[in-house]
């Protein structure tokens, strides 16, 4: 494995470490979120749901954009903007604005997502080192999810709750130079466009139903704002196969 293949899998595993970690280290933070803030259940949900909504439904997209302007200036355009949104996270005076950001660091968070097994799987040619490489990378991700909650607990308590945000300001600043300096570029060779009615309807689909599955235990299951975006979902699902 080269300089070059090392720190091609450091920088692209430590960005994906930072969203799979912030997606989950939040639930430790919810209840002193709420206490600070002086809000009830239903408002402090979306500061979970929001991270997930702005991943779901902007995924697709990301991947579409990498292909066909650069899988590493997308990833880098994701952490920078990943870094920003945990930056306004972390000095959030309000929780709608903490959930306008937690919106778009899970927008960022599909590109990160999305680019960096791209990266990885292109400097890695050779079939076993790449099989190598991506079980390392997928490795990074469940160590994210296997010590999200305790290392959140650790950090609310002792420094609190925007400290779990202001983290990834530094590990960003990390990633983005590893990537500038080591990262190659790379994209799809095949002759494709970006379909826009292709890409609205998947994220009207998609997030239609994120929501409702999302909701659906609190305005129950049967009621109809949740019927209604399981509708949407399903038209806008058949819609985008059409």
């Amino acid at each position: 494995m080269t300089r070059t293949q090392r720190f091609t899998l450091a920088a692209t595993s430590l960005g994906l470490f930072m969203i799979y970690l912030d997606a989950l280290i939040v639930n430790v933070a919810l209840p002193v979120i709420q206490s600070d803030f002086k809000v009830g259940e239903s408002g402090l949900q979306w500061v979970v749901t929001a991270y997930s909504l702005g991943m779901t439904i902007a995924i697709m997209s990301a991947g579409t954009l990498a292909d066909l302007h650069g899988r590493r200036r997308l990833y880098l355009a994701g952490i920078a903007l990943f870094t920003a949104a945990s930056a306004a996270c972390g000095m959030a005076s309000s929780l709608e604005a903490l959930n306008l950001a937690r919106a778009v660091q899970g927008v960022a968070a599909a590109t990160v997502n999305v680019t960096s097994l791209a990266l990885v799987s292109a400097a890695f040619p050779d079939p076993k080192l790449k099989t190598w490489a991506i079980g390392i990378w997928t490795a990074i991700a469940s160590t994210a999810i296997a010590i999200g909650p305790t290392l959140g607990g650790f950090m609310v308590q002792e420094t609190g709750w925007r400290s779990i945000f202001m983290v990834n300001v530094p590990v960003g600043l990390v990633v983005l130079a590893l990537t500038w300096r080591f990262v190659a570029e790379s994209r799809d060779g095949r002759p494709r466009t970006f379909d826009i009615p292709g890409q609205l309807l998947f994220m009207t689909a998609v997030g239609a139903f994120a929501f409702a599955v999302i909701e659906g235990p609190r305005a129950g299951w049967l009621s109809g704002e949740i019927l209604t975006l399981f509708v949407v979902a399903g038209a806008g699902l058949a819609a985008f196969i059409f």
